[in-house]
């Protein structure tokens, strides 16, 4: 076989080997980072940074490992340096959802929910049927006082997921307290369509038949609601 031909078998073996290489270490340092030992989180750093120094991985790869070496950096305490490996990853791959969504875990961590609702916003704009998102987002939005859009969220989130006693249960409660009860009311009857035993919206549910001057009612949603209190799934 020509010297040319076989240099260039080596040379392509080799490239193989390093990009193989570079995708097991991004492998190994997700797998020690799960482990959440501080040893196991220190050495999913290194682990990290040899995948990253490789130069072998795709940007959507680089970007994922980037974002495994920010959750382990948040969870270290070491706020800036994972600021700066999210600022990385979404320059490597600006569609990578989950380096949005760890953004603002970050900035609600370090007390800026305006900075972590303009991450969900970019991250809802990205995967906007993702009822996941739409349900973090809406709980921020609840917190910050902006009923209205969090009902907003809420109400796509029970059309995605019709099914879901949990959708139409938070719907529920977001409209209980904006004194939307009579709306309050048919979603926390649907959610309860959906699961019987779950206590906490018929406890909704009596607070807006309260509200409503059905008082007995009321008086049979909490009474149901003391009943199945005990080991009833909190949804």
């Amino acid at each position: 076989m020509p010297r040319v031909v076989v240099f260039v078998i080596l040379s392509l073996l080799l490239t193989f080997s390093a990009a193989a290489d570079g995708f097991e270490d991004a492998e190994r340092c997700r797998a020690a980072a799960a482990r959440q030992s501080p040893f196991s989180l220190e050495l999913a750093v290194d682990l990290c940074a040899r995948a990253l120094e490789s130069g072998e991985l795709s940007n959507a790869q680089r970007a994922a490992t980037l974002t495994e070496r920010a959750r382990v950096f948040f969870k270290l305490d070491r706020p800036v340096a994972a600021a700066q490996d999210l600022r990385d990853a979404i320059e490597s791959d600006p569609i990578f959802v989950p380096a949005f969504l760890l953004r603002a875990d970050l900035y609600l961590h370090l007390g800026s929910p305006d900075m972590a609702l303009e991450n969900y916003d970019r991250a809802v704009a990205l995967a906007p049927d993702d009822t996941a998102i739409l349900t973090r987002r809406a709980d921020l939005l609840l917190r910050q006082g902006k009923e209205a859009q969090a009902i907003s969220d809420f109400e796509q989130v029970a059309l995605l997921e019709p099914r879901s006693s949990r959708a139409h249960a938070n719907l529920g409660a977001a409209l209980l307290g904006s004194a939307h009860y009579d709306e309050a009311v048919a979603s926390l009857s649907t959610a309860l369509e959906i699961a019987p035993d779950a206590h906490v919206p018929y406890i909704n549910r009596g607070r807006a038949l309260t509200a409503l001057g059905r008082y007995d009612a009321a008086l049979n949603d909490l009474d149901r609601a003391v009943e199945l209190s005990e080991g009833a799934p909190n949804v």
